[in-house]
């Protein structure tokens, strides 16, 4: 079985997230198409603008650096009255440091880092979504069932061999994984 790291640490806190519509997997497609709306990550003009305004909101103290707390609360803030799980923010925060390097140390980001920090948090967040479309029991852990019957999810994201060797032979693709 597959397991999702889960970012709640107790489940009184999972269940008291999840009746506050806080989780992605609890949100609409809309919904989560307009979260996505307000978090700009492109390179195109008007996008720029939009994710360099959007860094200086986040930079409380104007020393152009962000650290986790001043991303988490901007965050909130721009997200209210949804929230995203914090594994999502960590792994987008740590994907984009490793991405791009620069001379601020590694517990925060400058601007650079932030925009494609904006791209992968984008990538997660639709991977999430994924993810509590295909665990229909709930439980952050994907069977084989649920595997196979994502097969035509999987279209979307997976494409060429990998997704024709999965169509083929889903309980070793699922094995591999």
């Amino acid at each position: 079985r597959l397991k999702f790291a889960a970012p709640w640490r107790a489940s009184s806190q999972m269940s008291d997230v999840i009746k506050s519509k806080e989780a992605l997997s609890e949100l609409s497609d809309e919904e989560v198409a307009e979260c996505l709306k307000r978090l700009p990550c492109g390179l195109k003009d008007a996008e720029a603008e939009r994710w360099k305004a959007l860094f200086v909101t986040f930079d409380p103290r104007g020393n152009n650096i962000l650290s986790f707390d001043d991303i988490n609360n901007g965050l909130s803030d721009l997200l209210t009255p949804t929230s995203l799980p914090k594994s999502i923010v960590k792994r987008a925060l740590r994907s984009a440091r490793a991405i791009w390097i620069s001379d601020v140390s590694e517990r925060h980001i400058d601007e650079n880092q932030f925009r494609v920090f904006l791209s992968y948090l984008h990538h997660y967040m639709k991977l999430w979504r994924w993810f509590c479309t295909i665990d229909n029991k709930s439980n952050r852990r994907v069977s084989m069932f649920e595997f196979k019957a994502s097969l035509p999810l999987m279209h979307e994201w997976v494409t060429g061999d990998s997704f024709n060797a999965a169509v083929a032979d889903p309980e070793k693709a699922f094995q591999e994984m």
